[in-house]
């Protein structure tokens, strides 16, 4: 007596029951699956409901990744990069004299720059929802058909829209409030100081003070040299700084495809593999 697998339970035929109906996928020219037709108005509003929601899902996975993105501010090696080139040219530039209160003048500018681009940004998100999303459903009332077609170019426009203006919002949002605590810090951790040498003295003037940076810091150092010398050395800094942020995001991009070459071979290699086997008494090669 023949033995025979069981092809019906095996896990490849079971998987792809799942993802196809009864087991066979049909494939249409333009390479879509193949889908029944229903009546127009049901259609319309089936297909209306399916626009939002997946317009909605893809709003909600682009706010998770900038949620990602404000809470830790760097989301790969090229954007710690960018972070380690742009705070190294801040503090490089960065005035180590100036009075408190100009400190505290331009923590209040950060917050209302930051609270203008919020309000601009949720003005345009409203006015997008009222206007937009609100007039394909007025039409959608009257045209289900040509409803669904207006909701889709006004889902489209106004995602596209909408995401450049957030991703404006959350850069312009993480440089605040980089620079809103590093001024807080900087000013206390100064007080601070100040306090534990000499707790009776008052601060130090800072307004009187001449400005100090490590840019002006260098300036004065080369005037010692000749003025050949003076363009040598800051052509060098100049250079120097630039080829090694360009060298570093190089660095950062080709380690991330590095990376992601073998997440891929990796998943390739451990993925499970179904061999389906049958055996027939008396069958011929």
């Amino acid at each position: 007596m023949g033995t025979m697998l069981a092809l019906r339970t095996a896990a490849g035929r079971v998987i792809r029951r799942e993802v196809a109906r009864q087991g066979i996928r049909t494939i249409r020219s333009n390479g879509t699956p193949d889908q029944s037709d229903g009546s127009s108005q049901q259609a319309g509003i089936l297909g209306a409901i399916a626009t939002v929601w997946d317009w909605t899902k893809k709003a909600g996975g682009f706010l998770i990744d900038l949620g990602r993105f404000i809470g830790f501010g760097i989301r790969s090696l090229a954007d710690l990069v960018g972070f380690l080139s742009q705070s190294s040219s801040f503090l490089w530039n960065f005035n180590w004299n100036l009075p408190d209160e100009t400190l505290e003048q331009e923590i209040q500018a950060a917050n209302q720059m930051l609270a203008g681009i919020s309000g601009g940004f949720l003005g345009q998100s409203l006015g997008w929802l009222a206007c937009g999303v609100g007039g394909a459903a007025v039409i959608g009332v009257f045209s289900p058909a040509l409803g669904l077609s207006v909701l889709k170019d006004v889902s489209e426009e106004g995602y596209d829209e909408l995401s450049s203006s957030l991703y404006a919002l959350v850069s312009v949002a993480a440089r605040s409030y980089n620079r809103i605590g590093f001024l807080s810090l900087y000013m206390n951790a100064r007080r601070a100081y100040y306090w534990l040498k000499d707790r009776e003295a008052e601060l130090p003037d800072f307004s009187k003070r001449k400005p100090w940076s490590f840019a002006i810091a260098f300036e004065d150092w080369t005037q010692q040299f000749s003025p050949p010398w003076q363009d040598f050395l800051e052509e060098f800094r100049e250079e120097f700084a630039e080829a090694c942020t360009e060298s570093g995001f190089v660095v950062a991009q080709s380690l991330e495809s590095h990376l992601a070459e073998l997440g891929l071979i990796r998943e390739a290699t451990n993925r499970p593999r179904t061999v389906e086997i049958e055996l027939r008494r008396g069958a011929t090669g």
